[in-house]
């Protein structure tokens, strides 16, 4: 079982934009991507010190390197 669950089909990378900004690999300068919902923990002060929440988030792989760049808002996927 995959702590992953694709969004897109693993043969299709797509490119991506979030805030009007084409999203481009850090490490590689790619701008193929394939998407995944992943689950991040994030401290919520409102609770208690050592409590953290489960949030979901958008992962964007890297179709070359496969680095991963996280986005709590989804990014919206660009039409070529």
């Amino acid at each position: 079982m995959s702590i992953f669950r694709p969004l897109s089909d693993p043969a299709d990378p797509n490119h991506y934009e979030v805030a009007g900004v084409k999203v481009i690999c850090t490490h590689c300068q790619n701008q193929m991507f394939y998407e995944n919902r992943v689950q991040h923990k994030i401290h919520e002060p409102a609770y208690a010190e050592d409590q953290y929440t489960g949030k979901m988030a958008t992962a964007l792989i890297c179709s070359r390197c496969s680095m991963m760049l996280t986005f709590t808002d989804k990014p919206d996927k660009i039409v070529v």
